[in-house]
């Protein structure tokens, strides 16, 4: 039980930075790209917290053939921060559909010249993508024992 207040303890503590970075991360194209490359498809998708989400995945199972209990503390506390991290990166692309500007990709710039309305279908379900993954990360942080067992398990074909 103290295991499980601690988990909870440090998850809460990591929150809000999770939350912060999640909201910041689809600007980071700015920085990397400059402004001209601002609204970039990989920043402004669901493919970071894709990444991440599926990454943590991969860690709570190779640390899970070590170490069962410390994989279902790391693997509490991470997913937790990346589902975090993901609804705010959802978040953020919600709230960029209602500002006009195009999502500019590589070679070919908008999707279709003239109008926003496919920026907008690309930002909100990308942004409804990146809810649904935190969603499942944060469930999978806070599943039962029972549940963590199965998740951990490969599954045979």
């Amino acid at each position: 039980m103290e295991n499980q207040v601690m988990k909870k303890l440090a998850a809460a503590c990591l929150a809000p930075g999770a939350l912060q970075a999640g909201m910041a991360l689809p600007d980071v194209d700015i920085g990397l790209l400059g402004i001209g490359a601002h609204r970039s498809p990989i920043f402004h998708s669901a493919a970071i917290p894709l990444a991440a989400a599926c990454g943590m995945r991969w860690l709570r199972r190779k640390i899970h053939a070590r170490n069962p209990s410390l994989a279902r503390w790391v693997g509490g506390i991470g997913d937790t921060v990346v589902g975090l991290g993901a609804m705010a990166v959802g978040a953020h692309l919600l709230i960029d559909v209602f500002q006009p500007k195009a999502v500019l990709f590589p070679l070919i710039g908008s999707l279709v010249g003239g109008t926003l309305v496919d920026d907008g279908l690309w930002l909100g379900a990308n942004g409804l993508a990146s809810i649904a993954i935190g969603i499942r990360c944060l469930r999978r942080a806070w599943l039962d024992e029972s549940e963590h067992l199965a998740l951990a398990e490969p599954e045979h074909a």
